[in-house]
């Protein structure tokens, strides 16, 4: 199978003026190709909406009257300055969104030029509108047009700038999918609820290392004084003490232990022992980064006994969360496994874009036009593909990964895989719930190496 890499971040999109851009340009491109090129700011847009060129639509497929109602309307509000009485009329335009400025400090006019060129490629795949093009970005999915941006002679068309890109999933519709229970999950408040005490279990092990490191502190390798009256060894025998009873009040609570927040002469004590002038990445009681006032919580201190203490104990704490990991993470998808196993091929409908009627994706200017299959013909055709998952620990925490094949034998038969990473970034450690990150790597060219009977 001939192979084209397309990396994706699964996060979720955002409708910004470049997407509105692009997708509106090329609707009118669709059906006025000669009109779109003499667009050359936002302002320029509205006549095209005005008289039906394109027209917005809502998720009942109602027409959307363009008016300062809409999020969208900044980008093509044509209202210009006023100016006094007996002044020349302005030409400025009111909206710096639908200004000509505005286009050229976006590079919107490469958007115009790419959007073009994609509409030239849909109308020779498709044919000319019939009629008015509707732009269903507002809809969010909602029609029987699905993930399209723009449709025309009932065709739902999703439009890509450049390389492009599938929808994107964010990790919680990933886990949707994967597990078949709809939308109101969130993954890591799954886990949460699902295995509490391990959660706890981790926090237990992290403070009991937490608590080594300062048995273990050596305050001679500090030479610089705190900046107070108190001396570093003074301040690490206080350190004990005030650790050693906020562990004890928290216990095995991993709510407990990101919530708990202590008082400004406790942050003294911390500061006392931890600052070095001049060194960056250090507890600071003067800290102004990051979240207000995370120098009062506990969790950001321990983070810091972690990050300037012994090697050793960064290192016995990389090898206990990977076994902690594997046992949260890892039994977790163990216990799910017939589960995913089920719904693994919903997550790649998913991921192309599949609704319940055929779709043209075009991206790359033109370039680029697949046909994703219907519903229907997704289902009557997914029996040729092979889906499977791998979970295991690796780095800073845990990976997930699935893969669609064509030949599960023939490594070199790969349709798609997506991988799904949990893991605390190196900014800190057991600071709120892991982060979670996603990427997607697609082998194929057209689904019509898939889906043979796609044309």
């Amino acid at each position: 199978m001939k192979s084209l890499k397309t990396w994706m971040v699964l996060s979720e999109a955002s409708a910004d003026a470049t997407t509105f851009f692009h997708e509106v340009l090329c609707g009118i491109a669709c059906f006025d190709p000669t009109g779109a090129t003499t667009i050359k700011k936002g302002a320029d847009i509205l006549p095209f909406f005005t008289n039906k060129s394109i027209v917005a639509k809502d998720s009942g497929l109602n027409d959307i009257t363009p008016s300062s109602k809409e999020k969208w309307y900044k980008f093509i509000d044509d209202t210009v300055v006023q100016t006094p009485p007996g002044e020349d009329p302005s030409t400025e335009i009111q909206s710096k969104e639908a200004s000509e400025e505005y286009w050229n400090d976006n590079g919107i006019d490469a958007r115009k030029r790419d959007a073009i060129n994609v509409a030239n490629a849909i109308v020779k795949r498709i044919g000319k509108p019939s009629g008015t093009v509707y732009w269903t970005g507002p809809t969010n999915d909602a029609t029987h047009f699905g993930a399209a941006d723009i449709a025309y002679n009932e065709q739902g068309i999703s439009l890509k700038f450049g390389e492009g890109q599938f929808k994107n999933l964010t990790v919680n519709q990933f886990a949707r999918a994967a597990l078949g229970t709809g939308k109101e999950v969130e993954l890591l408040t799954e886990l949460h609820t699902n295995v509490p005490e391990k959660w706890d279990n981790m926090t237990y092990d992290w403070l009991a290392l937490i608590e080594k490191s300062l048995n273990g502190w050596d305050v001679t390798k500090f030479r610089s004084k705190t900046g107070s009256k108190r001396t570093r060894a003074e301040a690490l025998i206080e350190a004990k003490n005030l650790f050693r009873g906020w562990k004890s009040q928290i216990g095995p609570d991993w709510g407990g232990y990101q919530k708990l927040r202590v008082k400004d002469s406790d942050v003294q004590v911390f500061h006392d022992l931890l600052y070095v002038p001049k060194k960056k990445s250090v507890y600071d009681k003067d800290d102004k980064k990051g979240e207000r006032n995370r120098v009062k919580q506990f969790r950001y201190i321990c983070r810091k006994l972690y990050d300037q203490g012994p090697a050793q104990i960064r290192k016995t704490w990389k090898t206990q969360r990977n076994e902690l990991f594997t046992n949260i993470f890892g039994e977790y998808f163990k216990k799910k496994d017939a589960i995913i196993k089920e719904n693994l091929h919903v997550v790649f409908e998913r991921q192309i874009s599949v609704g319940e009627k055929p779709m043209i994706y075009a991206a790359e200017g033109g370039r680029s036009i697949k046909r994703v299959p219907s519903k229907a013909e997704f289902d009557n055709a997914i029996q040729s593909i092979s889906f499977s998952y791998e979970g295991k620990t690796t780095g800073a925490g845990y990976t997930f990964i699935l893969l669609a094949q064509q030949d599960p034998a023939d490594p070199k038969e790969k349709i798609m895989e997506i991988t799904i990473f949990f893991r605390w970034k190196a900014g800190g450690q057991m600071v709120g719930n892991p982060d979670t990150s996603s990427e997607s790597e697609m082998y194929i060219k057209d689904y019509t190496e898939v889906f043979k009977e796609l044309k």
